[in-house]
C-alpha cells in the first residue's frame, strides 16, 4: 500500500507537467522475488511506455549487471483488484493475502 500512496502523490505532481513519466520499480516485494528471482521489476504508465522508458532502464541495467524485468498491467489484474462489493471504491489498494502468495501480487 505504501507504493500506491507514493504513486498517487506522483500522479498529482505530474498533472499539468509536460510529458510526465511515472513508473514503479519493485525490488524487495515478496512477489517480485517470487516472480523473477533476484531481479527488479519496472512498470510504466502509458506515456512512459510510449517513450520506451522501461526498455531504456532495462538496457542500462544490463550494462551494469543490474537486470530489470518489465511488467505490465493485464485485464486479470483489474478484475482481481476490482471492489466486488460496489460500496466503496472502484479498485482496491490491497487484499488480505500476502503479495508473495497472490497471483501477480506485485501489481497490488
Amino acid at each position: 500500500m505504501a507504493m500506491v500512496d507514493v504513486l498517487c502523490r506522483a500522479k498529482e505532481m505530474a498533472i499539468g507537467q509536460p510529458d510526465p513519466h511515472i513508473f514503479t520499480i519493485a525490488t524487495l516485494t515478496g512477489h517480485a522475488v517470487l516472480a523473477v528471482g533476484n531481479y527488479s521489476i519496472a512498470m510504466e504508465n502509458g506515456p512512459a511506455r510510449q517513450a520506451g522508458v522501461a526498455v531504456k532502464l532495462q538496457e542500462a541495467g544490463n550494462k551494469v549487471a543490474d537486470m530489470f524485468e518489465i511488467s505490465t498491467i493485464r485485464r486479470d489484474d483489474w478484475d482481481f483488484n476490482a471492489d466486488k462489493s460496489g460500496e466503496f471504491v472502484s479498485i482496491l489498494q490491497c487484499n488480505n493475502a500476502a503479495s508473495s502468495r497472490t497471483p501477480r501480487g506485485h501489481q497490488m
